[in-house]
């Protein structure tokens, strides 16, 4: 097992001292900049060891933290180190008996229809409600016991998921106690969090349940034959475009229709809302032209299934009350504070509700379209609404394909979060099905295949254009803070600005257009000589002369400008033993002079090789990826 903590980057990691002879403060995600400073200020009044301070984005707290408190901490000799440092540099194979604990919990729990398991419907939600935060916490702990076994450590959240299992694995002195309810106070909390959440759901799915009705009628539905199906996020057309353009690539050669996900809503974000449509998917771009059948995996009439739900959700409740307020999830005890515990029962409530209304209405659409051979792609397939509509899809004869939103996640991204039942995975790249096939042996993948493929020619500049292409604002799953990698965002920023004074080029900034726009608004008032695009991703490809981006599905999407040098930021969150060796050495940096020496190598003499070489090695000799359509024609 290895972990970025080693390496000899003193000045981003800081170098781990010998065991036993530190006092390590932690400061867990979701730890306030506020806790940090009075823990700081704490453990600076003690005398003895070497003071080591971990937490995410510790390359910015010299410009961050007060003045004289780092006049304190310089005097005190004291070392920050990043949090995801500790993080091993290959994450899957070690989460093992966490996803059985997880498996277990979820079968022991929820109760779903029998057609169901509970395990496979349920995982997407649970993961992105909360379960997730143990796997994190399992690999921080791995990289915390290894370094610092003897040392003595100050968790600076007492509801940390990982501090029980730090205090079993090492030996040193960790505090505090772990922050636990007792069992009768979490017993009561269940049950009366339990009460709020079953009202909740009877008034938000009525209140759904009258816009439903009247967003249906406006919906042209007809019952011809179709073989070519896509999901759709009804009230997120954005989410679901990769999907649509395929369905419309596919619609010159077959019949084709839409099945709509619920919740059918009739205000979609603001960026996403047509005018004159009855849903948003219906006036995307790629469906002009088109009369695609309309059906529908959502039910108008849900009071059929509220009290199943509510029967079977109140077992759940008693269960979650009566097993005690730690949620023991194979080495990890997850502590049921309010908020987690508010979200497991949102998963026996809401996502069991809508669960039940998906299969209803799967079952009566298979029964009035023939499925079986039919082949039906999703935007996305994890969360359980869309899982039962999946697996429903199945069992009636159908071909189910996941063309994942986006490339280049890490793996552990795939066992958790996004880890669907789908009869196939469609995989952008040759080395994430590679990835993806060690961990996975319920699909069949199929990679490379991407949306679509256009090429990008160069169109020419007066200056010099870099493009900065970034997603580290992205709000990512929610529990993890509001913007977990946001302190890697302004990194990212200082190195460019660093890196480019004296170069004389131009600097347009793309975020992913999901980030926290606050967090973008805000760091861009910082950044007076950055302008910000207001193209499409083709025209500032086409428009630049190099990109410096982040890893993620701009990186891919950039391969299709022959023009481009793509240089990658490297951070401690990314897996260096999977991802971050895909690319040539030449083309990543994680500091303003790696990348200044390396952006002004290729400015004077310019070469595409590296890129070349990474078009190889995700689309084969040919360079070029089949599209989805391709694959479901």
């Amino acid at each position: 097992m290895h972990f970025r903590a080693r390496d000899d980057h003193s000045d981003v990691f800081g170098a781990p001292a010998a065991a036993g002879h530190e006092r390590v403060l932690l400061a867990p995600p979701r730890v306030t900049q506020a806790r940090l400073e009075r823990g700081i200020r704490h453990a600076l009044a003690e005398h003895g060891q070497t003071l080591r301070v971990v937490v995410r984005g510790a390359t910015l707290q010299r410009r961050v933290l007060p003045e004289g408190l780092i006049e304190a901490l310089t005097k005190a000799g004291a070392t920050f180190t990043e949090l995801d440092a500790y993080l091993p540099t290959e994450r899957a194979p070690h989460v093992a008996a966490v996803t059985e604990g997880c498996r277990a919990f979820l079968a022991k729990t929820y109760n779903v229809p029998a057609s169901l398991d509970a395990a496979d419907v349920l995982w997407g939600s649970a993961m992105q409600r909360t379960l997730t935060e143990a796997f994190t916490a399992w690999l921080y702990v791995l990289g915390l016991a290894h370094f610092h076994r003897q040392d003595a450590i100050h968790c600076l959240d007492p509801r940390w998921p990982g501090l029980a299992t730090l205090r079993e694995r090492t030996e040193g002195r960790v505090e505090p106690s772990p922050r636990i309810p007792s069992r009768p106070a979490h017993f009561v909390r269940t049950l009366a969090l339990f009460a709020v959440e079953s009202a909740s759901l009877v008034a938000a799915r009525a209140k759904e349940h009258l816009e439903q009705r009247s967003i249906l009628r406006a919906i042209p539905h007809t019952a011809d034959p179709v073989r070519r199906w896509s999901t759709v996020i009804t009230n997120a057309p954005h989410s679901s475009r990769h999907a649509l353009t395929t369905l419309a690539a596919i619609a010159r050669d077959h019949p084709v229709g839409l099945i709509l996900l619920a919740p059918l809503k009739k205000k979609p974000p603001v960026d996403e809302r047509p005018s004159g449509a009855a849903l948003p998917p219906l006036a995307h771009p790629a469906l002009q032209g088109l009369s695609p059948t309309i059906a529908q995996a959502v039910v108008a009439r849900p009071l059929r299934h509220l009290s199943h739900t509510l029967f079977a959700a109140t077992q759940s409740a008693f269960r979650l009350a009566w097993n005690g307020a730690r949620l023991h999830l194979g080495p990890v005890a997850l502590p049921l504070d309010r908020r987690r515990t508010q979200q497991l029962l949102r998963i026996a409530t809401f996502d069991a509700q809508r669960l039940r209304e998906a299969r209803a209405a799967t079952e009566r659409l298979c029964r009035r379209q023939n499925m079986k051979d039919a082949k039906v792609v999703f935007p996305h397939a994890s969360l359980a609404a869309v899982a039962a509509v999946d697996r429903t899809l199945q069992a009636f004869g159908a071909t189910t394909y996941e063309l994942v939103h986006g490339a280049l996640a890490d793996p552990l991204d795939m066992v958790t979060h996004a880890r669907s039942t789908t009869s196939v995975k469609l995989l952008w790249t040759r080395d994430e099905a590679t990835m993806h096939a060690r961990y996975v042996d319920h699909q069949r993948i199929e990679a490379p295949v991407v949306p679509a493929w256009t090429p990008i020619r160069h169109s020419l500049q007066h200056a010099t254009r870099l493009l900065v292409l970034s997603n580290y604002a992205h709000p990512i799953l929610g529990f993890d803070g509001p913007c977990p990698r946001e302190p890697y965002q302004r990194a990212l920023w200082h190195a460019v600005i660093d890196a480019t004074a004296d170069l004389g080029c131009e600097l347009v900034w793309r975020p992913h257009p999901g980030d926290d726009r606050r967090a973008v608004d805000a760091l861009l008032r910082t950044l007076p000589n950055v302008r910000r695009s207001t193209g499409t991703l083709d025209e500032d490809l086409a428009g630049a002369d190099a990109v410096i981006a982040t890893v993620s599905t701009t990186i891919v999407e950039a391969l299709r400008a022959a023009h481009l040098a793509v240089f990658v930021h490297d951070i401690p969150f990314h897996e260096r033993d999977v991802v971050m060796r895909l690319f040539d050495p030449a083309r990543v940096f994680s500091s303003a002079a790696e990348l200044k020496t390396k952006l002004t190598e290729h400015l004077a003499a310019p070469s595409t090789a590296p890129e070349n070489a990474l078009r190889r090695r995700f689309f084969g000799e040919t360079q070029t990826p089949r599209t989805a359509a391709e694959v479901l024609r």
